[in-house]
């Protein structure tokens, strides 16, 4: 199910991008998706959809593997950023646009993320050391099982 974050960002699931493929008032897809050989880009008419390769166990996610994803979010397009299931690589992402939007500290956006998005499943676990400023790797693993209810 699409959940709406701004006027113009969504967030949702495999499904959802299937979708707003055949509704064309979505402008820009962006899906985070487990590796793939490169990223995929092409241009249905006046829309943009973007294959993001995103690793997660064996490599942390970079600031610079977050920073080009929110480059492609276009605050003046209609645009639904999704992942496989919804819950985990595109909330993170959401979150992290939230962060460098508003200067708000990651862990603020991440929960204003799971507030709107229940089923978010919180994954700071899988950011690169220093990516984000205000929270610590000492303190990683306490927010996150914070954030999925074992704390």
């Amino acid at each position: 199910m699409i959940t709406p974050f701004t006027e113009n960002l969504y967030l949702g699931d495999m499904r959802d991008v299937l979708a707003v493929e055949r509704d064309q008032s979505f402008e820009v897809l962006i899906f985070v998706a487990r590796p793939i050989a490169t990223i995929y880009w092409s241009n249905y008419g006046k829309r943009q959809f973007h294959i993001v390769p995103l690793k997660v166990g064996e490599e942390n996610i970079s600031k610079n593997e977050l920073d080009f994803i929110i480059s492609l979010i276009d605050p003046n397009k209609k645009t639904l950023l999704a992942c496989n299931q919804g819950i985990e690589r595109s909330p993170l992402v959401m979150a992290y646009y939230f962060h460098k939007l508003s200067g708000v500290p990651f862990d603020v956006a991440y929960s204003k993320v799971c507030e709107l998005r229940p089923e978010t499943q919180r994954r700071e676990v899988w950011l690169e050391e220093g990516v984000i400023e205000n929270v610590s790797p000492s303190n990683l693993f306490a927010i996150f099982h914070q954030g999925v209810g074992f704390g």
